[in-house]
């Protein structure tokens, strides 16, 4: 595979924490960055292979989202610990989405000047966005459906949600209720002093571009011009505000408005991705495009577990399926950043599942599709995503996973394909140039069809079509000249532009837990949380256990990694290890996998071995290549409901097995053993909050909420 070290982009006021120490960004070209000690000062140089290795190695971190920025400190001020949209319950999330959904949609208004912060024209603008939203997510779309909506704000409210989503960069979390409502915020500052203040601020906001100092110097002299009348009437004289009091002033500004009066509208937009609304991109992943795709090609299913399990009456009876795909697009260099095979209809969950894919590095992808050429094409710094309003995308999972990753979504209206026009092409290619090369194909023309029969002539089952499109994608499309690059390629204007702007880090694994993690509810008990017949421990858990005794705790899990859990406690989101060795890594299914091999290979053996568990779990990652690309390459999606399962499944399986007569739990009354966790979801869905009920996904009418019909080429 060609080696392609990505160049990671830090903005301005982003920390980078590298062996535990914070630094600022200073400066960066084509070769190296410069970041400064944030306690010394000390200012260090290192090329972008070091830092990428550093990351690789898991010794460096990057916190985006402007992290020295004084917006972003005033929000982690007000905010608990690690808490994100995902955490909160399902009805508070609506609220939240809801309100940033007027809130963007105004700033995009407002930056093409169709909309002023006046009553009036408020007034307007609201009533546009509410007649938008309705018919995006009003309900069914069938004649005579109901729809239901709320009040719309009004333009009082409205103003008051911009300045708290401004004041807190944009942090949908600034939207919450109940913020902001503690504490004596009275200014001690004389109201003559604060116009005064205000005017000094707003004066940076110049394309002469004052400093801060120049800015000082001018407030001094409106300070002494105002002191000369109040000793006219014989007034004491005001002191000048101080240096650091003008600066918070200062950061109360519009960040969108300063930048675009000192360094230009053009810049502005590029910088602050949720006022723009236009085609013209020039980075990676300033703008994604995604919908999904149903393959034009039947695909046979009976080297599935579960086929096997059917008789062969009941197979005989089974339509052989057609999948559908999601398909993530980057618009500046046509690279596919997403690529996530659906089971069944396209619903929140796999929706979900595609943006985890965007945002990571999908080198072991690539790598067990047996692709030459690189696909470390990922980073949690997407500017926007465009898609239809189809159920999957529109799910309040979905948006509120953008949220939390402030990533901004965008719903263009239906029957304008040019705003979604990169990924219904791509499309368009992948039919030529790759479904209709196999037997499997389906003709849409009837005629052409003929005697040709494509399911007793499909070739593939779902993990090879899978594999299939993965090696397509990584080496020929992206080798492929492309006619909107002028031909060059895709993977080469992902180089050029990479090592140009540079793409943000992915993330960090313990924040993917918790925006990607499926929520349960598990018990702590003496040897920790006990989920799939491991033990999860940590002391603060026992510290946690005695406070609440027999409650039950929110547990994050990632199904990727098996490796650790994220505990929910009253200071945040608590990383909590696994206490078997060998866990770090892998898989939710992988662990499934190997569980199974053991029952089977042991039979009515009362207790397998910890080394029985490792070499099964070796033998599932070794297998052969065939079985590596089926058990990793194309993992299934546990819902919230299934992995309930697993993990009570497992612990009852295992609990008399695995706890001996010495791990009698002290806080037991009886002095019996605990209980075994049996975990219960609190929602549906991959990305769940805590819910007040789960979400059912109606799958017979799923199709029924997108706004495309199902995309497919003649010839």
């Amino acid at each position: 595979m060609n080696q392609f070290v990505p160049r990671l982009a830090f903005g301005h006021h982003d920390k980078i924490v590298i062996d535990g120490v914070g630094h600022e960004p200073m400066s960066s070209d084509q070769t190296h960055h410069v970041l400064r000690r944030y306690e010394s000062g000390e200012e260090i140089r290192r090329s972008h292979e070091e830092l990428y290795q550093l990351r690789s190695e898991g010794r460096l971190l990057q916190i985006s989202n402007g992290y020295y920025r004084a917006s972003a400190e005033r929000a982690r001020r007000a905010r608990p610990a690690g808490d994100l949209v995902s955490n909160l319950k399902m009805s508070q999330q609506e609220t939240i989405l809801w309100r940033k959904e007027y809130c963007d949609r105004f700033l995009r208004m407002a930056a093409q000047r169709k909309a002023t912060r006046s009553d009036e024209s408020m007034a307007m603008a609201i009533s546009t966005i509410t007649g938008e939203i309705i018919k995006m997510g009003g309900g069914s779309k069938r004649c005579g459906g109901k729809v239901v909506s709320r009040r719309p704000p009004s333009p009082t409210a409205l103003r008051k949600w911009l300045r708290a989503y401004e004041a807190w960069n944009y942090d949908p979390m600034a939207l919450r209720d109940h913020l902001g409502r503690s504490g004596n915020r009275k200014s001690r500052l004389p109201e003559e002093i604060r116009a005064l203040l205000r005017e000094a601020a707003e004066g940076y906001a110049d394309s002469l571009k004052p400093s801060l100092a120049d800015q000082h110097v001018a407030l001094g002299l409106l300070v002494k011009a105002l002191n000369e009348e109040r000793k006219v009437d014989g007034l004491e004289p005001y002191l000048i505000p101080s240096v650091r009091t003008l600066s918070k002033e200062i950061a109360k500004l519009n960040d969108f408005e300063v930048m675009a009066a000192r360094e230009g509208d053009e810049k502005a937009n590029k910088a602050f991705y949720i006022v723009r609304g236009g085609l013209g991109v020039s980075r990676p992943l300033e703008r994604i495009e995604i919908d999904e795709w149903n393959v034009s090609l039947r695909t046979l299913m009976d080297k599935d577990p579960a086929w096997q399990e059917l008789s062969v009456a009941v197979k005989e009876k089974i339509e052989r399926n057609r999948f559908w795909i999601s398909v993530a697009i980057d618009c500046a260099t046509r690279a596919i950043v997403g690529l996530h095979i659906v089971d069944g209809a396209p619903s929140s969950e796999s929706a979900v599942a595609t943006l985890r894919q965007v945002v990571s590095d999908k080198s072991a992808i690539a790598k067990a599709a047996g692709c030459e050429s690189p696909w470390n094409m990922g980073s949690r710094k997407i500017q926007t995503i465009c898609t239809d309003t189809g159920s999957a995308w529109y799910s309040q999972e979905f948006r509120a996973a953008c949220a939390d990753l402030g990533i901004e979504i965008m719903f263009p209206p239906a029957g304008v394909p040019q705003m979604r026009a990169r990924i219904e092409r791509v499309f368009s290619t992948f039919h030529k140039q790759l479904i209709a090369r196999f037997h499997g194909r389906t003709f849409e023309n009837v005629v052409a069809k003929g005697d040709y029969d494509p399911d007793a002539m499909a070739v593939l089952d779902k993990e090879e079509l899978y594999q299939v499109l993965v090696r397509y994608v990584v080496d020929v499309y992206h080798n492929t000249p492309h006619e909107g690059l002028k031909k060059e390629t895709p993977l080469n204007a992902w180089i050029r532009l990479n090592r140009q702007f540079g793409t943000e880090d992915t993330l960090d694994p313990d924040i993917a837990r918790s925006i990607f993690g499926t929520t349960i509810e598990a018990t702590i008990q003496k040897h920790g949380v006990r989920l799939f017949g491991l033990n999860y421990y940590h002391d603060e858990l026992q510290r946690l256990r005695r406070r609440n005794r027999k409650k039950a705790v929110i547990v994050r899990v990632d199904q990727t990694d098996v490796g650790f859990i994220s505990v929910r406690t009253e200071e945040g989101w608590l990383m909590v290890p696994c206490r078997e060795d060998g866990m770090d890594g892998v898989s939710l299914h992988t662990l499934k996998l190997a569980n199974e091999k053991i029952r089977r290979e042991h039979g009515e053996q009362a207790k397998a071995s910890r080394d029985v568990r490792l070499r099964a779990i070796a033998d599932i990652l070794a297998f052969s290549e065939a079985a590596t690309e089926r058990a990793g390459l194309l993992p299934p999606t546990y819902s919230s409901e299934q992995i309930r399962s697993l993990a009570s499944v497992d612990d009852r399986r295992r609990r008399i097995e695995d706890v001996t007569p010495d791990e009698r739990d002290f806080l037991a009354e009886d002095g019996s053993i605990d209980e075994i966790a049996n975990p219960s979801a609190l929602v549906s869905g991959m990305v769940p909050g805590l819910a007040d009920e789960p979400t059912a996904i109606n799958a017979e009418n799923a199709d029924d909420d997108d706004d495309d019909d199902d995309f497919f080429m003649e010839f």
